[in-house]
């Protein structure tokens, strides 16, 4: 008999601690993966194991999930992430594995792309012309960062632009799932993401317990943690996928778990429209960071003629000049 439990495996197991029979992984899976074309030997038996068990990491998923987050923000992430993308595969894997730790990489970094874009299909009804679009032109995108020793293809940063330009597309709705959506600009770009970063009950708790501080006001507490947390996972300040974050925490809360009580449907939206003005008040001055980084590039009177309102908002000389001398690097990197 073979096993046919749900239940994720680890690379380790030859027979299923649930049920007890023999785990047989067939060719038709282990090939299936739209990532076998471009490395096969990753997807052979014992490599396919061990990928696998990374795939189905919690951990693992989660930083897969930041990696496009943080790509959809800035497109220099295809390559500059793929660090932690490495590190976390490592980790997971462990030292004990007996296969090239590319080949376990790969695997798991396809099994990844395969089950994001197969569930969010389901979640945003994407046709299924659309779901192999976009995945496919998604691996076109990652085999260069990652196999760069198979293929000599290079891309350049107008093809990452208008990838991540086609995917926002798909995500686009006039409403969202929650009553509390109707602020948001970017309905839906974050849905999914966000349901799987919330659902972390560590995570949830978190926000539990920050926002029932006796030191600050629930709502500036809510926004100072969902703040922090968008600007950890994609690397920069996202009003939008801070406020989604906050939403969600907000409705996980009538989720029972002990010593909480649910937030009623307006609690919550006074809340969240609170959150909301606060995550604004902190836009406007990116906005007008972002105008005059703009005209810094260009190589205009930038000082001069903004020196009033970045005293205003409390932006300084040096700050400009850092971010212009970063986004100049990142240029060179991408196109070369």
């Amino acid at each position: 008999m073979i096993c046919t439990c749900s239940k994720r495996l680890q690379a380790a197991w030859k027979f299923c601690p649930e049920c007890g029979r023999e785990i047989v992984i067939t060719a038709d899976e282990r090939l299936s993966s739209h990532g076998v074309q471009y490395w096969p030997e990753a997807f052979a038996p014992d490599a396919y194991k061990f990928g696998r068990a990374v795939a189905d990491d919690t951990a693992f998923y989660q930083v897969f999930i930041r990696y496009i987050l943080s790509l959809v923000a800035d497109i220099s992430q295809l390559v500059y992430f793929r660090a932690q993308i490495v590190h976390e595969a490592s980790r997971v894997a462990g030292e004990k594995h007996d296969q090239p730790i590319g080949h376990i990489l790969w695997c798991a970094l396809s099994l990844c792309s395969d089950r994001y874009f197969a569930e969010k299909a389901l979640i945003y009804d994407w046709k299924a012309s659309e779901e192999e679009e976009i995945k496919s032109a998604w691996y076109e995108l990652i085999a260069p960062a990652f196999l760069a020793h198979r293929t000599r293809k290079q891309i350049d940063a107008q093809t990452i632009s208008d990838w991540v330009k086609r995917f926002l597309a798909l995500h686009k709705r006039a409403q969202g799932p929650l009553l509390t959506c109707a602020p948001c600009a970017t309905k839906c770009h974050y849905q999914y993401e966000v349901s799987e970063i919330t659902g972390n009950a560590e995570m949830q708790s978190d926000f539990f317990d920050t926002i029932n501080r006796e030191s600050a006001a629930a709502a500036e507490a809510a926004t100072h943690f969902c703040r922090f947390t968008a600007e950890s996972l994609i690397g920069k300040d996202s009003v939008d996928l801070g406020y989604c974050l906050a939403i969600h925490f907000l409705k996980n809360m009538n989720v029972p778990a002990p010593a909480r009580t649910g937030l009623s449907a307006d609690v919550q939206l006074v809340l969240a429209d609170k959150i909301r003005n606060s995550l604004n008040l902190r836009d406007v001055r990116r906005q007008v960071f972002d105008v005059v980084v703009k005209r810094a590039l260009n190589g205009t009177q930038w000082r001069e003629l903004f020196a009033a309102p970045m005293e205003l908002n409390n932006i300084t000389v040096a700050e400009v000049e850092a971010e212009v001398q970063r986004l100049k690097k990142e240029a060179l990197s991408v196109s070369a």
